[in-house]
């Protein structure tokens, strides 16, 4: 499952526990030396290996556990383009540069294998999440029956065959985002008229539904979904506020505090924690569930620490958290690990 990349979900189980603001250990994510200081992660997977990259030096894995690297391949021009998401399997997805175009790629045991795309159309196609199965989800390249032009199309790449997942009436172009370990999948509709119009999709069984429709939501063009986990929770952002599908209800999140404004949640996993940050003043990462509400990650990690969590990334099954941060008095740019100091899965199971 896609990870993305914010807060964390797993601050309520603190409060739960009645436990101090120690319940995680904030390990900082090295970097290649290449990289020069710079480089985003991308996805942890539930034995906290985390997916990073950066331009000069390409991609790799860090295992927390063992300190060690995975490395994956260079960037650059014939290298990785792009990478967005790994699983408990070590398999990684994202984009392979081939000179003028890009191609969706998977990579495993040290070997890349290249995707495809759609037959016809701009040869240009991305992978964005991989599932437990090894499925993936991203967008192609076609040109559809009875056009001219080539559009961008939402795809799942499973067993050996690339599917187009479609559109809806009103929207040119499509993009997977995220999968479950079902091959349900939610992405973007985008107008294609120069408008910048888009809204959210769940595709699921074979047939594609605007995701609106299915929540309740009175703005389709203001719904942005991020994330979707086993039970068909669903995360993002709905106006300018976080927001669950939980399967029953849309749940608009509140503001943190009255100067910490909105927000955005990026991942969801299968205990129902989500993930994101804020959006107006100071940001802050923040993590949600429907029993604890809204969440400052910062307020789980001891008081001493010398930085301030931004962005909340992605959340694992295991309760693993990757955030950016911020030196409280340098202002540099950090990358944390947070790993909890509990039972994470037996707490989870009772929110």
């Amino acid at each position: 499952m896609k990870r993305g990349m914010v807060a964390l979900l797993v601050i309520g189980l603190a409060l739960i526990l009645g436990a101090c603001n120690e319940e995680y250990t904030a390990h900082r994510i090295p970097l290649l030396e290449e990289c020069g200081g710079s480089g985003n992660p991308y996805a942890v997977n539930d034995y906290g290996k985390v997916l990073l990259r950066c331009w000069k030096s390409g991609a790799w894995i860090w295992d927390w556990s063992s300190d060690s690297v995975i490395y994956i391949g260079p960037g650059g021009d014939e290298g990785i383009s792009s990478v967005s998401d790994l699983n408990n399997s070590d398999q990684v997805v994202g984009r392979a540069d081939h000179g003028f175009h890009n191609f969706a790629m998977i990579w495993e045991d040290g070997v890349r294998t290249d995707l495809g795309d759609f037959e016809g159309g701009t040869p240009d196609s991305k992978a964005i999440a991989v599932n437990k199965h090894g499925h993936v989800v991203g967008a192609g390249h076609k040109i559809p029956e009875g056009e001219t032009e080539s559009r961008q199309r939402a795809a799942l790449w499973r067993k050996g065959e690339i599917i187009d997942l479609g559109t809806l009436e009103g929207y040119i172009h499509s993009v997977a985002l995220d999968l479950n370990d079902k091959d349900h999948v939610i992405g973007t509709l985008i107008e294609g008229n120069g408008s910048g119009v888009s809204t959210a999709f769940l595709w699921k069984k074979g047939s594609m539904q605007l995701l609106a429709d299915i929540v309740g939501a009175n703005d389709p063009t203001r719904l942005d979904a991020r994330g979707i986990n086993n039970k068909g929770q669903i995360c993002g952002k709905y106006i300018g506020n976080p927001f669950v599908w939980n399967g029953d209800e849309l749940l608009i999140i509140p503001d943190l505090d009255p100067e910490h404004r909105g927000g955005r949640f990026w991942e969801i996993n299968d205990y129902g924690h989500a993930v994101g940050r804020t959006l107006y003043g100071d940001r802050l990462a923040v993590g949600w569930t429907e029993t604890t509400g809204l969440i400052d990650l910062n307020t789980l990690v001891p008081e001493d620490f010398e930085w301030t969590l931004t962005l909340a990334r992605d959340v694992s099954d295991t309760g693993f958290i990757i955030c950016d941060a911020l030196h409280k008095v340098t202002g540099e740019v950090g990358l944390f690990l947070l790993v909890p100091n509990f039972d994470y899965k037996k707490v989870g199971k009772n929110l």
